[in-house]
């Protein structure tokens, strides 16, 4: 049995807009005002960016330096 937050393995562009409005529900951002989405979707993918950059090796402010 999964929980209402989260994905089944395979997963469909159903399966993932309603967890985004389980997601936005649970979070109080369910209301239609595009301000508050936006900074919910903004939050998000800063997370995402964050995770990103600590995870792969080009993420790193090291990566980019020239070897001497």
């Amino acid at each position: 049995m999964t929980d209402a937050l989260s994905l089944p393995e395979n997963i469909t562009l159903r399966d993932s807009q309603d967890y985004i409005h389980r997601i936005c529900k649970s979070r109080a951002f369910n209301v239609s005002d595009p301000i508050l989405e936006m900074l919910f979707l903004t939050e998000e993918i800063g997370e995402l960016a964050r995770v990103i950059r600590r995870t792969d090796p080009r993420g790193h402010a090291d990566a980019h330096k020239k070897k001497t």
